[in-house]
């Protein structure tokens, strides 16, 4: 009876650090889960038909909002209108922030800033309670990327914008 009982305890024994050992790879598992998702997130994207002239949220993290849309705009001598992608930053935090991205660009088998070129990183300070964005007057270039020039042949297909590397301070 005595070798049955220590048979059982020494089971039970067992059993529990099987248990704790189920229970913290779940827990590790759930904390994999949620960092994965975060990064997911800050990486976002809007397809090309989901651009419009109308501002689209692309990203909002830690108070701030990153929007897109795409115009067409008469730059230099050019006869045809270039396509623009254009940005707006929001903050809707009560103290500035310095924003950081990269705007990536994807065409067919193609993505320009996909690699965080330099050409594609965005950096920027908005004030509190303020947005700031560009348009076809260029005012704050820096968020402006050329989509297509339609004046030049360009066998590239566009298909989605990415922003990429999101840093905010």
């Amino acid at each position: 009876m005595q070798l049955y009982l220590n048979n059982r305890r020494l089971l039970n024994k067992l059993f529990n650090q099987n248990t704790m050992k189920k229970q913290l790879m779940n827990r590790l598992l759930l904390l994999f889960v949620i960092f994965a998702s975060v990064s997911a997130y800050s990486q976002s994207n809007l397809a090309a038909n989901e651009l419009t002239q109308e501002w689209s949220l692309v990203n909002n993290e830690s108070g701030v909002n990153i929007y897109a849309r795409q115009d067409f705009c008469k730059v230099g001598p050019q006869v045809k209108l270039l396509t623009y992608i254009f940005y707006k930053i929001e903050n809707t935090n009560s103290i500035a922030k310095n924003i950081y991205f990269v705007g990536g660009l994807k065409y067919y088998q193609e993505c320009i800033g996909c690699n965080g070129e330099e050409e594609s990183r965005k950096a920027i300070n908005v004030p509190a309670n303020s947005s700031i964005e560009c348009d076809c007057t260029f005012t704050n270039g820096i968020l402006s990327s050329l989509i297509t020039n339609p004046n030049y042949p360009d066998t590239r297909r566009f298909e989605s914008v990415h922003i990429l590397d999101i840093k905010i301070d």
